[in-house]
């Protein structure tokens, strides 16, 4: 895996991990988002455009990042999310869980997934 970190504005930072996010990563990842310094007026883009592939750990990853961000009083915005990774995030519900956006698929509920 690898990680890019870019600073976007005055208080924005765009996070961009690409491969995978499991077990052999994420604890890579999360040193990279500790290191991250945050204000209540920052947003942080976690940037999913080059993330193939996500098990549970990448999905533990979400809730702290969330979790971390959210204490921060800052913003997370999970952005570009690709359709394995969005079919993940919506069978666990995760997805309800995080602000999607970006120019990636939709990261809306698929109708065919009984609640």
């Amino acid at each position: 895996m690898n990680v890019s970190i870019e600073e976007t504005g005055v208080d924005s930072v765009r996070l961009r991990p690409s491969g995978y996010i499991d077990l052999d990563t994420v604890r890579h990842l999360r040193r990279l988002a500790e290191r991250l310094t945050l204000t209540p007026r920052s947003t942080l883009v976690l940037d999913l455009a080059g993330v193939e592939f996500m098990d549970s750990a990448g999905l533990t990853f979400l809730v702290w990042l969330r979790r971390t961000v959210d204490a921060s009083g800052a913003t997370l915005e999970v952005a570009d999310v690709q359709p394995a990774v969005g079919k993940v995030l919506r069978l666990t519900g995760i997805d309800v869980f995080l602000s999607i956006t970006g120019d990636g698929p939709p990261a809306q509920r698929d109708p065919s997934i009984a609640s």
